[in-house]
């Protein structure tokens, strides 16, 4: 497995950021390759809740299934991939800090190879969520 780990401060409280990236139908306003998101259990986000993603990797058409591994409200949120092209699990947390929540991401990955485009990928997702976030007094999507 490859680690890559991301730390962005949004000027927003935890409680609202924690919200808004823990509902994956956000996803697609903010996250460059998920362009359709369906939840497929029933009842609200909590450790066992599957959702199909469809969208883009490289230019590549892909549908993945993931599953939520950790769910802690306003602290963090974590799943895991469990059909689709590449394996991976992804864990968020949210820590308050003056001027709003640090959030960091810790991304693992099964091929080497997904390693530097989804550090890209987040790099750059992670500065849209920032922008949404900040920009609209909900946390609506643009």
């Amino acid at each position: 497995m490859v680690k890559n780990e991301h730390e962005i401060v949004i000027d927003s409280p935890a409680e609202r950021v924690f919200r808004f990236v823990a509902n994956l139908e956000t996803w697609p306003h903010w996250h460059g390759s998920g362009q359709e998101v369906e939840k497929t259990t029933s009842g609200p986000v909590d450790v066992g809740t599957t959702w199909k993603v469809t969208g883009r990797v490289q230019g590549q058409p892909m549908t993945i299934t993931i599953e939520v591994i950790e769910y802690e409200p306003n602290s963090k949120f974590g799943f895991k991939t469990t059909s689709g092209p590449i394996q991976a699990q992804q864990v968020f947390s949210f820590e308050p800090v003056t001027g709003g929540t640090r959030l960091t991401t810790a991304l693992e990955l099964a091929n080497p190879e997904h390693a530097a485009p989804a550090r890209q990928q987040w790099d750059n997702d992670l500065l849209i969520l920032k922008e949404v976030l900040e920009s609209k007094p909900q946390g609506r999507p643009r």
